[in-house]
């Protein structure tokens, strides 16, 4: 009877070894079947590790893992959660978000350069093209609204396309360039009011210049959840220049930005949409993840990330229209 006891004793603790490796080689990603994602599965509410650098919690539905150090935050449905350095992404469906179709992504980019009111200029002009009035930019932020749309920046939008962050049903990136003071004054609070966040493309030398959008702006945009990138360094036209000062262009504005914001800069304007393969190659070795264009439709997720369409606009753009 002793021997069986003690039997008994052997086979539970091998089984329990067992169970608590396979525990751990789950958490650690080692998983026997390459087919299983990474991130840990809780079938109905079993594990509940409270403590260690691989502790979980269960939730109402036990189905998020949460790891300690990159805490993901469920989104959406009973699976999803937010990126992490190693979790796979799980959509309300329980599949990885990686898998998703980017030829059936339409992400819309807009650009904007002066809200201002028109001063009898030709529709011929650029100065007409690049000027949509403060009641104009109002509509269009409200439209945006109304129609279900939600403002991301451009490390989100590269998340999206990396299959990394699950985004909104109905994404759109604001753009605006060239440091333009009347941003601020006549636009800026009918997207706060709203919700809405944009991306500031700055033209690095004008930083300290009077009458523009400049450095002594910055923490405020930052505050308010806007987002600071490269319009390079004096807005030279890229493809004039050589190859050593295209590189200046890039990379010291880069530098500036990042001096100024505190943050990554990683995505530039190409001024005057001047742009070729050698500018494109230039601008990612000079550590930019995307380039962004002049090109009136919205961008494809399996688009070239250098030269990413933008979509200009003026007082007469229908956004019915141009909005997937």
């Amino acid at each position: 009877m002793g021997a069986l006891v003690r039997r008994s004793a052997v086979i539970a603790a091998m089984f329990i070894f067992a169970l608590t490796t396979t525990s751990d080689a789950k958490l650690n990603g080692e998983l026997a079947n390459p087919n299983v994602p990474t991130t840990v599965q809780l079938e109905e509410k079993s594990l509940n590790r409270r403590s260690g650098p691989h502790a979980i919690q269960d939730t109402d539905t036990a189905n998020t893992a949460r790891v300690e150090g990159n805490a993901p935050n469920r989104r959406s449905g009973p699976y999803a959660i937010e990126e992490t350095d190693t979790a796979i992404i799980l959509n309300a469906e329980g599949e990885p978000i990686s898998n998703r179709d980017l030829s059936e992504l339409r992400i819309p980019i807009l650009v904007y350069h002066h809200v201002r009111e028109h001063e009898g200029w030709a529709k011929s002009t650029w100065s007409w093209k690049m000027t949509v009035s403060p009641t104009n930019f109002d509509q269009q932020m409200q439209w945006l609204t109304d129609h279900g749309y939600t403002t991301i920046t451009l490390d989100t939008l590269v998340k999206i396309l990396d299959g990394k962050k699950q985004g909104p049903e109905k994404p759109v990136v604001l753009t605006f360039d060239d440091n333009n003071i009347n941003v601020l004054e006549n636009g800026l609070n009918a997207m706060t009011s709203r919700g809405h966040i944009g991306v500031f493309y700055l033209v690095a030398n004008r930083l300290d210049q009077p009458g523009v959008i400049g450095r002594t702006h910055i923490p405020d945009l930052l505050s308010k959840g806007m987002d600071i990138q490269s319009h390079t360094m004096s807005h030279a036209g890229l493809t004039n220049l050589s190859n050593a000062q295209a590189t200046t262009e890039l990379a010291e504005s880069k530098r500036l930005l990042e001096e100024a914001t505190g943050k990554t800069v990683q995505h530039v304007a190409y001024p005057l949409t001047m742009h070729n393969q050698r500018i494109r190659d230039l601008t990612k070795a000079a550590g930019y993840v995307t380039g962004t264009i002049m090109d009136p439709r919205p961008i494809k997720g399996t688009d070239d990330r250098m030269k990413l369409a933008r979509i200009m606009m003026t007082d007469d753009t229908n956004l019915e229209q141009v909005l997937p």
